[in-house]
């Protein structure tokens, strides 16, 4: 199938930053647990996300790690897994995957502006912990083409969709080498 040329619209994505390094003390078997935010000041929809944490614990298996956007959609990042390994430092999906409910995916699309909340709570008596730092990495889709965090490209390429696989929409990202009229075909 092609789809008229009417049909797509071009956005520039832009990069943005944000991290919380207060660090704060995990109280033990509070399965209520800790929770931090980020005030996202970046306005566009979501076009991929990266979560960093730095959480120093004795029993990571005791842990829950959960990130709510600001329309209040919840995804358990670290679900109890890991076993008795020692501290959980990285980043999803670079490092870890995404334990569930929910996915990384879940966020794409959804206006990034406002508060991000992290909620870290240790589910069992005898191990504590502190969480150190956390941080963000968004790629945002911006209707502004004068955003200050927009680098311009080098090169034309097709930088790739996501989600993919997807159902029943995915958003295709590509840099142009300079300004000017673009075609895209997509063929089934």
């Amino acid at each position: 199938q092609i789809y008229p040329a009417d049909t797509l619209t071009l956005s520039p994505i832009a990069t943005h930053e944000y991290e919380d390094t207060t660090p704060a003390s995990i109280p033990d078997n509070d399965p209520t647990g800790i929770d931090s935010s980020i005030e996202v000041t970046a306005v566009g929809a979501l076009h991929s996300i990266r979560v960093a944490v730095d959480i120093s614990h004795y029993s990571i298996n005791n842990l829950t790690v959960t990130l709510t956007s600001p329309a209040g959609t919840p995804v358990t990042l670290h679900n109890r897994t890991g076993g008795t390994a020692d501290d959980l430092v990285g980043s999803w999906p670079d490092v870890f995957t995404v334990d569930g409910p929910g996915s990384l995916d879940d966020y794409i699309g959804e206006e990034v502006s406002g508060t991000w909340t992290l909620n870290v709570a240790d589910h069992q008596y005898g191990a504590t912990g502190t969480r150190n730092s956390w941080g963000l990495t968004m790629e945002v889709i911006t209707t502004d083409p004068t955003t200050s965090d927009v680098n311009p490209a080098l090169v034309t390429r097709i930088v790739g969709n996501s989600p993919n696989p997807f159902n029943p929409r995915t958003i295709i990202s590509f840099d142009l080498a300079r300004t000017g009229p673009v075609n895209l075909d997509i063929y089934d």
